[in-house]
């Protein structure tokens, strides 16, 4: 059914010089109407692909987005398939996760925060 018929089931003829008109917005419309799809499923592509990321326990997501394969991703939107190529990455990089231990920035060394204090035992010892 066109957009013409409608219009005049409905009682509103279209008149002729109108007609490449309406066709034109029309087309714009369903134009318009695929962008909005297209981008919609970037968005919850993205978003699906952010909670996983956290969910594994990233620590970079920038770095992990550049080392995976968005596109071949996109091609099948799964939390699956999202989790089987961070899986992979983990295997391959398991340093961009948190399951390594943590460095202070900038020291190689394990956070101080994350150590027991040195002088913990020599108060122990004194009975301090």
């Amino acid at each position: 059914m066109t957009m013409e018929e409608i219009l005049a089931g409905l009682g509103m003829p279209v008149p002729p010089e109108k007609q490449q008109a309406l066709a034109q917005a029309v087309a714009q419309s369903y134009m318009t109407l695929e962008e909005h799809q297209q981008q919609l499923q970037a968005q919850q592509f993205s978003a699906l692909v952010e909670a996983r990321m956290a969910a594994a326990g990233v620590r970079s997501p920038k770095a992990v987005r550049a080392l995976l394969d968005l596109e071949a991703l996109a091609q099948d939107p799964t939390p699956q398939a999202v989790d089987a190529a961070l899986a992979a990455l983990k295997a391959s990089d398991g340093y961009l996760f948190a399951a390594f231990p943590a460095f202070a920035p900038g020291t190689g060394t394990v956070s101080p925060m994350s150590r027991p204090d040195p002088m913990a035992a020599i108060y122990a010892a004194a009975g301090v």
